[in-house]
């Protein structure tokens, strides 16, 4: 299945402004006009839709600053947002792609046409082209793109999921791997995602799920409550509303279980401590850890899911 770049179209994001004075904030999935403020964190507020669940921010990144976010040193530098060294962590997302192949492969989903949106350096790819998958990606990254398409020989291409020219209902399956919390329009995915998944086919997502215990305690400073490159915060009854019941049926939501490495971790935890010594004791432990050790995540904040177009 060959996949091609399309010229930018209005329905693919922009930006989302704040209201102007009188007007009225509406959620982005729902248009429901009832939100109430949940946090400020980096200085983004942070909105909640009383309809259907989702966690939104008021104002979300342009085009041209989500491409500089995903530029080279997202995937290289570690940091707030990024890894530090996403391609040097192979082995581990091959293990979580294996990991989710099974997963998917328990829920009756058998190989065929595979697209991955947000396919970063292919590895996912990868490993369903070697589990007999037919493959394709798109990434807005061209820094993750290159390494998919020179070092794995994989069908991908540079751009937005929303904006790729494909033939109409020719996918069995669509994975967005922590995706659909990083677009800028949600509503115009869901659109797309009809569009080229076949009636039967299906949708895979991993997402974050804000109404699960670690968030609702820890609020702001949950680790993955990252704006501006986090926009939206699902829960059940948000993706419910976003993939309504007389297009999609839900198939499962259930607790992720997540490969990271204990570097990827450590780096994160290193950038968010607030005090220089804590900072300094996390940055030696990361440097003393093998590179390659990896653990576990399961604590119910990330959620698998998975839909059928109807």
């Amino acid at each position: 299945m060959a996949v091609r770049s399309a010229p930018e179209s209005p329905a693919s994001g922009g930006t989302l402004t704040q209201p102007a004075p009188g007007g009225v904030l509406r959620c982005p999935s729902c248009q429901g006009a009832s939100v109430a403020p949940l946090f400020v964190k980096n200085g983004h507020p942070i909105y909640r839709c009383r309809s259907c669940d989702m966690g939104f921010l008021s104002r979300v990144p342009t085009r041209e600053a989500l491409e500089t976010l995903y530029s080279a040193s997202y995937f290289t530098a570690g940091g707030f947002e990024g890894y530090p060294d996403y391609v040097g962590d192979e082995p581990v997302h091959r293990q979580q792609a294996r990991h989710y192949l099974r997963d998917l492969a328990r829920e009756g989903i058998r190989p065929g046409t595979v697209l991955d949106v947000g396919c970063a350096a292919g590895f996912f790819l990868d490993e369903a082209r070697r589990a007999g998958w037919r493959t394709a990606g798109c990434d807005v990254s061209d820094y993750a793109v290159r390494h998919a398409r020179e070092h794995l020989g994989l069908d991908v291409v540079q751009g937005n999921f929303v904006d790729a020219e494909l033939p109409v209902t020719s996918v069995d399956l669509v994975t967005l791997w922590s995706v659909i919390a990083h677009v800028p329009n949600p509503r115009a995915v869901e659109q797309r995602l009809h569009e080229v998944v076949r009636p039967g086919g299906h949708v895979a997502i991993e997402t974050s799920n804000y109404r699960s215990f670690i968030p609702r305690v820890l609020r702001s400073r949950w680790h993955l409550c990252s704006p501006p490159s986090v926009m939206y915060y699902h829960t059940r009854r948000s993706l419910e509303t976003l993939f309504a019941w007389s297009r999609w049926r839900l198939v499962t939501f259930r607790r992720a279980v997540k490969w990271i490495t204990v570097e990827h971790a450590l780096s994160r935890l290193e950038h968010r401590a607030g005090a220089p010594l804590a900072a300094k004791a996390l940055g030696g432990l990361r440097a003393a850890v093998p590179s390659t050790l990896s653990v576990p995540y399961a604590l119910g904040d990330i959620a698998f899911v998975v839909l059928q177009r109807r």
